[in-house]
C-alpha cells in the first residue's frame, strides 16, 4: 500500500513530460544530478531516482549506482535540503477536487473510478483524501441521501 502511495505521489509530483524531460537533458547516472534538481523539485533525491527508473530513463544497474551513491553519501536521514526546506500542504489538489466538483464536472465519488480508468491505481477514498489533503467524505456517493450541504466560508465586506 505504501509503495503504491508512493507511486501516485511520483505521478503527481514528478510528472513524465516536464520531469522526464529536464532529467533526459541531464547526466542521468550521476548523484549531483539529483541534489542539483531537489530543490527546484521539492521531493527526495530518492523519489526522483525511483521515479527515472520507472519512467525508464535509467536501468537498474544506474538506480543501483545511485543509491549506492546516496549511502555513501550519508544522505538518507536528514537528507539534503530538508532540515531547512519549509512543508507545505496540497494546496493545488484540493482546489482542483473542488473546483471538478463545484463546477458539476464530476461528483465526488467519480474521482477515484477515474483515477483508476485512466491511470490503473486503485485508492481508497481514505488513499485519495490523505494525497490531496481533503476529508475522505468528500468521494461518498451522496445520490442516495436526501439532503447535500455544502459548506464554505466566506468572509463577509463590511459595507461603510
Amino acid at each position: 500500500m505504501e509503495d503504491e502511495a508512493n507511486r501516485i505521489a511520483s505521478i503527481f509530483l514528478l510528472p513524465k513530460e516536464s520531469f522526464g524531460e529536464e532529467l533526459r537533458s541531464k547526466i542521468v547516472d550521476e548523484i549531483d544530478t539529483y541534489y542539483n534538481l531537489k530543490r527546484r523539485w521539492n521531493v527526495s533525491i530518492a523519489a526522483m531516482i525511483k521515479r527515472a527508473r520507472d519512467l525508464n530513463i535509467i536501468s537498474i544497474d544506474q538506480e543501483v549506482k545511485l543509491f549506492k551513491q546516496m549511502h555513501y553519501r550519508k544522505w538518507r536521514n536528514p537528507k539534503p535540503f530538508d532540515v531547512e526546506t519549509k512543508v507545505t500542504l496540497p494546496v493545488a489538489l484540493k482546489q482542483s477536487l473542488e473546483l471538478l466538483i463545484d463546477e458539476n464536472i464530476l461528483q465526488g465519488h467519480e474521482i477515484p473510478l477515474k483515477i483508476a480508468e485512466q491511470y490503473n491505481l486503485y485508492l481508497t477514498p481514505k488513499m485519495l483524501a490523505m494525497i490531496c489533503g481533503v476529508e475522505p467524505a468528500l468521494f461518498n456517493d451522496n445520490t442516495q441521501s436526501k439532503i447535500v450541504l455544502k459548506i464554505k466560508d466566506f468572509k463577509q465586506k463590511q459595507s461603510s
